[in-house]
Order: structure tokens, then C-alpha cells, then sequence
């Protein structure tokens, strides 16, 4: 989510919808017709997400007020699994080198069974 008044969310042709799908994650909005769709909250609940990523930093991103305003809505899989993924806004607003460490970040978060380290005995 980049926005939550209006909801606006990422969609095909934007970098980060290429960075969620290079992290293994599957976008709700990946059938939308431009980059950077406004979605209903009935469009949302509806799609049920399994997490739902908010960039957040002190210049850029969504307020911690409003990410715990999602927590209403109990029946969606991200709220009920508690799978808020916070990714610094400066590691994923813009294309630029610091998208890779945005990458490894959201990859470890969507599949952490994928980066777990094996103890040797």
C-alpha cells in the first residue's frame, strides 16, 4: 500500500510491483490497468491479502495510527496472521541501489522458511 486516503496501492508496469514478484509474493492488484491504482476497501477485503506491505519512515510512508486502523477488519488473512510487513520507504519509493536491500528484506519477510539457517550440530 503507498496510500490509505485514497487507498492507492502498486500495479503492473510500477518497479516495486516487479520487487514483490522478484521477492516471490503475489500483488492483489497485479490485474489492474495502470501502475498505481486507488482501490475500494470492499475491492481489498474482498481479495482477502495474505500481507499487506507498508512503507513507513519519518518523510515517507503510511502512519502507524493508520496501519493499526486494518487491524478492524479481523476477518482478512494479513490481520488475522498478523502479516504487516514494514519496509523502510527509503529502501523502496524510488528505483536506486538501496531497492536491492528493500528486496532481500521483503523476500525474507513474505518466505522466511527460504532464509532460515541450518544449525550444525
Amino acid at each position: 500500500m503507498l496510500n490509505s486516503d485514497p487507498l492507492m496501492t502498486v500495479g503492473p508496469g510500477s518497479f516495486i510491483q516487479q520487487l514483490i514478484e522478484l521477492a516471490g509474493g503475489a500483488n492483489i492488484a497485479a490485474g489492474a490497468r495502470m501502475a498505481y491504482p486507488k482501490l475500494s476497501m470492499e475491492e481489498v477485503l474482498g481479495r482477502d491479502p495474505d500481507v499487506i506491505v507498508f512503507p513507513v519512515g519519518t518523510d515517507e510512508g503510511i502512519p502507524d495510527e493508520e496501519r493499526q486502523r486494518w487491524r478492524r477488519w479481523t476477518t482478512v488473512s494479513a490481520v488475522k496472521h498478523n502479516r504487516f510487513v514494514l519496509i523502510p520507504s527509503v529502501l523502496f519509493d524510488r528505483p536506486g541501489p538501496r531497492v536491492i536491500e528493500g528486496l532481500e528484506l521483503l523476500a525474507k519477510q513474505l518466505h522466511p522458511e527460504a532464509f532460515a539457517q541450518e544449525t550444525v550440530p
